[in-house]
């Protein structure tokens, strides 16, 4: 069963409104399980929970129709139809088909047969499974490692001092063609004091880019002030912090009135992390937000808004 596993990763984006479905038939009997992420403004590796999946364990075809009624599905292999409004058209979505039983991870095919809309479709060149930024004394070591490649040519470093605005600070060539574990390095000699925010900009030899999700790593200077980020938040909130001490730390949202509206209580080493703090539940609004550290410490990481 070494076959196990295999995947690809594809994307698409609507250029109509409409009920969006599609199909993926095994062409020889196999067992295939789907997630799909979105919409994002461009091809990327998705970060969250998938929006729509299956994880069934039949040999028949699986996907989205128009009768399914749950988002997630719970074992006849397809999920809800995707409803493609007006905000949506031309925006990108991502799906990951996993082939769980031995072969080749191509032996199926994917369509999206009517009502879908028109779409513009292809293959992501990587497969992103691991992204890392860690200061290291007055460095930060960039880390990263992707499962497979197609057509990759290079990878672009870049950072932002405020997590808006990037620039390229390194290049390194990409493994073009490989369906094998690949990893990467890179150090950023020049950090700024503290909060500074990575992502990779993966260039395909035919010039299509796609950029990853981003992390941050903080540097001295702004060791109990947690950075959060994406801002504006749709979904998970990642809020980066040092601990001085393995413990408990409580991260709290505060509304514009002051009162706590939402808690979350997670375990930390001492040390730089990341938690994610998930958003979904939280009404649209502008936000404050602290986080108790182990240490007893209370540090403030500024407003968000909540879309």
């Amino acid at each position: 069963m070494a076959a196990e596993g295999i995947g690809t990763w594809y994307y698409f984006s609507p250029s109509a409104t409409g009920d969006l479905i599609f199909t993926i038939s095994p062409t020889s009997p196999a067992n295939y399980d789907f997630s799909l992420w979105g919409p994002y403004i461009s091809a990327q590796c998705p970060t969250g929970n998938p929006i729509r999946c299956s994880t069934k364990n039949t040999t028949s075809s699986t996907g989205l129709n128009t009768s399914a009624l749950d988002q997630w599905d719970t074992g006849d292999g397809w999920a809800s139809k995707l409803v493609i409004a007006a905000a949506q058209v031309n925006k990108v979505y991502v799906l990951y088909v996993k082939k769980t039983s031995a072969g080749t991870g191509q032996d199926f095919t994917l369509s999206f047969p009517s009502p879908s809309p028109a779409l513009y479709c292809g293959i992501l060149p990587i497969e992103l499974i691991d992204l890392q930024a860690q200061a290291r004394e007055r460095v930060v070591d960039v880390t990263w490692a992707t499962a497979t490649e197609q057509n990759s040519d290079h990878y672009d470093i870049q950072r932002s001092f405020d997590g808006a605005d990037y620039s390229t600070i390194g290049t390194l060539p990409a493994a073009g063609d490989a369906q094998y574990r690949t990893d990467y390095a890179f150090t950023d000699n020049t950090p700024g004091p503290g909060a500074n925010y990575y992502h990779l900009k993966e260039v395909d030899r035919d010039g299509a880019i796609t950029i990853t999700r981003t992390v941050v790593a903080l540097m001295e200077g702004a060791t109990q002030v947690p950075v959060i980020f994406p801002n504006p938040v749709t979904g998970t909130l990642n809020v980066s912090f040092t601990a001085f001490r393995d413990g408990i730390a409580v991260l709290s949202v505060r509304d514009a009135l002051g009162r706590i509206v939402k808690e979350q209580s997670s375990a930390v080493q001492r040390g730089e992390q990341t938690v994610r703090f998930p958003m979904d539940d939280l009404q649209r609004g502008c936000y404050s937000l602290q986080v108790a550290l182990p240490s007893g410490i209370v540090a403030r990481g500024g407003t968000f808004v909540k879309q």
